[in-house]
């Protein structure tokens, strides 16, 4: 039996996990120009990956049960009870499972509001708490789950405060609710307490986000067809919300408080996973419904490891520059924003917390707290005005005052509150460890959304692209898969690899094995080019389709039938490009090293774009594909090479 790597593995003790950052509301995809690109370090913290004997109730190591009518005042139907009937595991997954039938005698619901208890519960399910076993401030927390078909059903994963106070005071995070699961869309919201003179939407005393803007539409096809991965990254400053790695809408503490608002996120909270019956979800369409729970998994920020020097490229309003000493870096010189062109000014070392350049490090003036305090070059020690985090909505944050970096003012940079409409001065993307970034065992059958093996990103496919132990099928005509974001940074070096098996002889068209959207093209197409007859590396120039195209010539002829390990590898600072085939080296370039341009799109397999739309589409499989945040060496694409290839080899 071929395992699901992705939902069975483990995430790696420090996981590098890339999002994006979206005001709140619906938004189909990343819009062009949107922050995108910063790198968190995470540490795993806590895990249930539901891996018990079938027949198993869940761990009581790791959640205990709300037993009873719980009360919320809407209407539910639903009696929680601890039995195994209601949650179970099968080896794979937990299942919440929600049926008539068994509800105990004499066991009272309400109809609606505040009222009575008078009429008789109809179903029994679970809702599960971790309020005795675990409990974390801030992070990021996740959960693969598969919603129920049926409407008339409420399946949540959400949080709460720890039980000081009574909610709304205490607060709650609904990383994911589906009130109509045979619909399309997951409400989301962070939930606090409505103080006298609160303008945010109100409801039973306490403040969230209007409906309209507490509501997503990942895809056009109901959530329930699949898994799908609900998350959210959780700082002090904000809170984001995301659907397999899609991060889609950020809500900020200065944001709510500059409303008048409690803002109780500054504590503990514990997780619940439950599956409510009626009340706000409308009548149950059917007696049964269950919600599967691939796994639940927890993290902590963490300071990242080793040093690295690199550009840090703004991104937003701040785009097309880098962060940069004003003038030959001393105590008291200014930081700003300046054009990317290479030069030492512009050379960042990040180090355990500390962003230096020159030998001298970003400094908070006179260690200020208060929003317009200039950064500055100063002799590093180490204080908590200079340290800095990396948050994954694209913020570099100073921990001791609790505001962003801001190029605002591009000539003389400072902090200032982290705000929504400030977002796009103070999105950032600093350089990363050198490390893969993201690996895809595709050939394992999972569905149309599949987790790569770190747990960090996710690749989607879309068009009815059909899956099989023999890799994703497609259809060479507007069946692909793609990942949320870019995955890879296009104007710093990186590697790309995927094993791909042509249906059909090569012709007149080219076929696009992978690439970045851009704008209107693709930053690069790692593809067969009809011209050359070749498998080839593709790059144009500019975001323009008009731009100078420069290709590798001299691979390889693609052969319908054959699988082949395609490995285009970049690296801007010299103008390198080089593509291999089956893990070696076989034919190169070099490109001018103003060619180069940052692409904020999806990193997409099986197509590119072309003149704003998808096209070039690859007809035939791809199977394990993987990329590198750096230049690989030519030992480590061999290794991907002679490590996957004997999946190939018969297939």
């Amino acid at each position: 039996m071929i395992i699901d790597v992705a939902r069975r593995t483990g995430v790696a003790a420090a996981t590098l996990i890339a999002v994006v950052s979206l005001s709140p509301g619906p938004a189909a995809a990343v819009e062009p120009g949107n922050p995108t690109g910063a790198t968190t370090q995470w540490t795993q913290t806590w895990s249930d990956e539901f891996r018990d004997p079938a027949g198993s109730g869940p761990s009581p190591a790791k959640w205990g049960h709300d037993v009873g009518e719980i009360g919320w005042p809407d209407g539910e139907q639903e009696f929680y009870t601890d039995a195994v009937a209601n949650a179970y595991q099968d080896g794979e997954n937990l299942t919440i499972d929600a049926h008539t039938g068994d509800v105990p005698a004499g066991t009272k619901c309400r109809t609606a509001g505040e009222q009575p208890r008078t009429v008789d519960c109809t179903h029994t399910s679970a809702r599960l708490v971790t309020h005795s076993t675990f409990r974390q401030k801030y992070g990021r927390f996740e959960a693969r789950i598969k919603v129920p078909a049926a409407d008339g059903y409420f399946p949540a994963f959400w949080a709460q405060g720890r039980e000081t106070s009574s909610w709304p005071a205490n607060g709650e995070i609904d990383w994911m609710e589906v009130m109509a699961p045979g619909q399309r869309d997951v409400h989301f919201s962070p939930i606090g307490k409505a103080l006298p003179g609160c303008t945010l939407h109100q409801n039973k005393g306490a403040w969230g986000l209007m409906p309209e803007a507490s509501t997503f539409t990942p895809s056009a096809e109901p959530l329930s067809t699949g898994y799908h991965v609900y998350s959210g990254d959780w700082f002090a400053d904000h809170i984001s919300f995301a659907v397999d790695g899609h991060t889609y809408a950020t809500v900020y503490r200065q944001d709510v408080l500059a409303a008048g608002c409690q803002w109780p996120f500054d504590q503990e909270f514990f997780l619940l996973l439950n599956l409510a019956v009626g009340g706000a979800s409308g009548t149950p369409a059917v007696d049964r419904a269950t919600m599967s729970v691939d796994y639940v998994r927890v993290f902590t920020p963490a300071v990242a490891a080793g040093t690295i020097t690199d550009r840090v490229f703004g991104l937003g309003a701040t785009g097309g520059n880098c962060l940069a000493a004003a003038s030959t870096p001393a105590n008291g010189v200014a930081v700003k924003t300046n054009l990317c062109a290479p030069g030492a000014l512009n050379q960042v070392t990040v180090t355990g917390g500390l962003l230096m350049i020159g030998g001298r490090c970003l400094d908070v003036q006179s260690s200020g707290l208060v929003p317009g305090t200039p950064v500055q070059m100063y002799n590093c020690n180490g204080t908590g005005a200079q340290q800095w985090r990396i948050e994954s909505n694209s913020s570099l944050v100073n921990p001791q005052s609790g505001l962003c970096l801001s190029a605002q003012n591009k000539n003389k940079l400072v902090v200032d509150h982290c705000t929504n409409d400030k977002h796009t001065y103070e999105a950032w993307s600093p350089p990363a460890p050198r490390q893969v970034s993201a690996t895809w065992p595709v050939d394992e059958k999972a569905g149309t959304a599949l987790r790569d093996t770190t747990g960090a990103h996710t690749l989607t496919c879309t068009g009815g692209t059909s899956w099989a132990v023999d890799g994703a099928h497609l259809n060479g005509q507007y069946q692909a898969c793609s990942a949320a974001d870019p995955i890879i940074t296009t104007t710093s070096a990186y590697t790309v690899a995927a094993w791909v098996r042509p249906n059909t002889a090569p012709g007149s068209v080219d076929w696009a094995v992978a690439g970045v959207d851009g704008t209107n093209v693709s930053a690069f197409y790692l593809e067969y080019n009809h011209l050359s007859g070749t498998w080839a590396m593709n790059l144009p120039g500019t975001d323009a389709t008009t731009a100078v195209f420069r290709s590798t010539t001299g691979g390889p002829a693609p052969k319908a039938g054959d699988w082949t390990l395609l490995t285009g590898r970049v690296e801007p600072a010299t103008g390198a490009v080089t593509l291999f085939v089956d893990g070696l080296p076989k034919t190169s370039m070099t490109v001018p090293t103003s060619s180069f341009w940052k692409a904020e799109g999806k990193l997409s397999l099986g197509r590119g774009r072309w003149a704003r739309a998808d096209a070039t589409f690859f007809p035939g499989r791809i199977g394990a594909a993987r990329t590198w945040n750096h230049a690989a060496e030519d030992a480590d694409i061999l290794a991907f090479y002679n490590a996957t290839k004997s999946r190939y080899e018969t297939a």
